[in-house]
């Protein structure tokens, strides 16, 4: 019987920290100046939902170079993730996306809040956690950009020289 309990919390000890490691999803060219998104399974909401997700949730997340360089990146309700081809306006999809401007390892942590017009309050710690993706981290891996030519990519970040064009 005392097995049957020791096993029956290690399964549930291994499930809690799969699903924080799934927690966000990393997509895009892992390479510097090349959009990384960062996805979450956020709640189920719609477009004309009470709380609506454009005003009453916020997601901020964090993300920290390698040499210690932080971005707070505002995120976005993505309703079913594919909405641009589907039109769909309900679903549970959000996300934020990066530029990374260095080689080397990126860290983000994710903020997820919710209350009344919380997503236009200057205040980061306005409303009350939302749970979902809310305290979340994770990391990625980011490699040199491999394009050339007319690509900005291959070329860094845009850069005002004080001349025209």
């Amino acid at each position: 019987m005392e097995t049957e309990k020791k096993l029956c919390v290690l399964v549930v000890v291994i499930l809690f920290f799969s699903s924080l490691v799934s927690a966000g999803k990393v997509e895009g060219e892992l390479k510097v100046w090349h959009k990384v998104t960062l996805s979450f399974d956020g709640p189920q909401t719609s477009e004309q939902a009470t709380p609506n997700p454009f005003t009453g949730y916020r997601l901020d997340v964090t993300f920290t170079g390698p040499s210690g360089q932080t971005y707070v990146v505002p995120g976005y309700y993505a309703a079913n993730g594919d909405a641009a081809n589907s039109s769909a306006d309900t679903g549970n999809q959000w996300r934020a996306h990066l530029a990374p401007d260095e080689n080397g390892k990126w860290q983000w942590k994710a903020s997820f809040r919710k209350g009344n017009m919380v997503a236009v309050d200057g205040d980061p710690q306005a409303g009350q956690p939302a749970g979902y993706m809310d305290g979340t981290k994770g990391s990625f891996e980011i490699q040199a950009s491999d394009k050339t030519g007319r690509d900005f990519r291959g070329k860094g970040m845009l850069q005002y020289v004080g001349k025209h064009h």
